[in-house]
């Protein structure tokens, strides 16, 4: 089983990176690092849907936009996980 700390120093690394240049590569980066987060969002969204009319694809669609959102509003220095902050 992988160890959930060995991430944190590329995140961290992103984080402050982005952070100061707010570069494109940078960004791309964090929004594939969260991608995971974005569909275990959009998987519970879906399972509280009212009705069939929404597709689990639209919820994931709202998550990532969601999440992207959230990368470029997200301050690193107020010191809040990046995923409490994006919930």
């Amino acid at each position: 089983m992988a160890d959930p700390t060995e991430n944190v120093p590329k995140e961290r690394h992103l984080w402050e990176a982005y952070a100061l240049s707010r570069d494109a590569q940078t960004r791309c980066e964090l929004i594939e690092h969260y991608m995971p987060v974005a569909k275990r969002f959009a998987a519970k969204v879906f399972g509280l849907r009212a009705n069939a009319a929404t597709t689990f694809d639209d919820c994931l669609q709202y998550a990532r936009v969601g999440l992207i959102e959230a990368i470029d509003r997200y301050d690193v220095n107020r010191r809040v996980p990046f995923e409490a902050y994006a919930a």
